[in-house]
């Protein structure tokens, strides 16, 4: 299953987060929005890196988040030659699921996160052991060859790629 796909990446501070609850609760609440297709957050470095399908206002996203705590979410900025410009990115992203076998318990899943985030051409991974699945982010394609290999190196685990319906 791939598609290719236009994805805004953006770059946020989130503050009020005090524990892995925390970081849980704004992934999981942020992820429920249709415009949001995946969300990376910290609570250790007090940030988050969401991908979205469509683009939505910050406004929104902070309307959301106080609805479940005193968190506050301020989109960040880089600054070029004394100009802010906004950290917003737009890439082509494949995207493309897997079945994931060997899987026992969260271990495995974050091993599995680490080890296939470790390749420079892929820019995220979902991964989970509760559906044995796996969805993963591409900037550039690898086969399935490749990501078997490193995964039988860290382990029992056989990747496939799910078919299109």
């Amino acid at each position: 299953m791939k598609t290719l796909e236009q994805i805004h990446i953006k770059e946020y501070k989130i503050t009020g987060m005090t524990c892995k609850g925390c970081e849980a609760n704004v992934k999981k609440t942020l992820e429920a929005l249709p415009q949001i297709e995946t969300a990376e957050i910290s609570v250790e470095n007090g940030e988050g890196k969401l991908y979205f399908k469509e683009d939505i206002p910050t406004t929104i996203l902070q309307e959301k988040l106080s609805k479940i705590g005193n968190y506050k979410i301020t989109e960040k900025v880089s600054v070029l030659n004394g100009n802010a410009k906004s950290m917003t990115t737009l890439e082509q992203i494949i995207t493309k699921e897997y079945e994931i076998t060997g899987m026992t318990c969260k271990g495995c899943e974050a091993k599995i996160k680490k080890a296939l985030e470790a390749f420079p051409q892929i820019e995220t991974a979902e991964i989970s052991v509760e559906n044995g699945e796996g969805k993963l982010y591409f900037k550039e394609d690898i086969s399935t060859t490749i990501l078997q290999e490193k995964l039988s190196k860290i382990g029992n685990y056989i990747i496939t790629e799910k078919k299109s319906s």
